[in-house]
């Protein structure tokens, strides 16, 4: 029994997944409403990775 529901919950995932990709990939392609061309805007840098090993990643990217 736990098999059969294992296997309908990973088919349900596998369709919203499905459904869902397009709508996520679309939001990804448009311009956000924040970005500047001004030329004299500060570069500002994003990380997902605040880890320590990510953080050291910034920190060393930045030195260089």
């Amino acid at each position: 029994m736990k098999n059969k529901n294992y296997i309908t919950l990973t088919a349900m995932s596998a369709l919203i997944l499905l459904f869902l990709s397009p709508l996520l990939a679309q939001s990804k392609s448009t311009k956000l409403s924040h970005q500047t061309e001004d030329k004299n805007a500060p570069v500002v840098y994003f990380t997902r990775d605040v880890s320590a090993a990510g953080l050291m990643k910034v920190y060393n990217a930045l030195n260089q």
